[in-house]
């Protein structure tokens, strides 16, 4: 998340820094700045540990930004393009994949279709189908933690995929 005052710093060349107020020590955020737009941003944990990273184009996100646990593993990596993520990763605390989703297609200019898998802890995957706007669509095959196969079903009415950060 940038500061809100990150568009007013009129710098042509050069790093922005925001410190935290109850430390004024330790650095928040970093700004660079390149011909007056910003182009890289970090941000960081009170412990100074990486919390976040990422580059811009023309004021959009863009490319890989990688977001940190406070212990400095990853977790969770979005890919942008213009400002629009297309693909995300969500990590566990153990360095295994959560969840992986990626984006198939708009459908009618307004639906973001998206292929999404979860993963147990351990590294099986625990369910795969497809996903539009964040509700489960179509088939879904679901695991056990052994990775055999509990069911396949077909979504016939939409049913929330809900967020990465279940408990297990």
């Amino acid at each position: 998340i940038l500061p809100n005052d990150y568009k007013t710093q009129n710098l042509q060349t050069g790093k922005y820094y925001q410190y935290f107020l109850q430390d004024t020590t330790k650095i928040a955020f970093e700004l660079l700045y390149k011909d007056n737009k910003l182009t890289s941003f970090r941000s960081y944990w009170f412990n100074d540990s990486l919390k976040q990273t990422g580059q811009l184009v023309s004021g959009y996100n863009e490319g890989k930004w990688t977001g940190y646990y406070i212990n400095g593993k990853v977790s969770e990596i979005f890919i942008w393009t213009q400002g629009i993520h297309h693909e995300f990763f969500f990590y566990f605390l153990n360095g295994n994949l959560k969840r992986h989703s990626k984006e198939l297609d708009i459908d009618n200019g307004k639906y973001r279709l998206w292929e999404t898998e979860d993963y147990y802890s351990n590294g099986q995957l625990k369910q795969k189908g497809q996903t539009k706007n964040g509700y489960k669509i179509k088939t879904w095959t679901y695991y056990n933690k052994d990775g055999s196969v509990i069911e396949t079903k077909k979504h016939k009415k939409p049913e929330w995929l809900g967020p990465a950060d279940w408990p297990e």
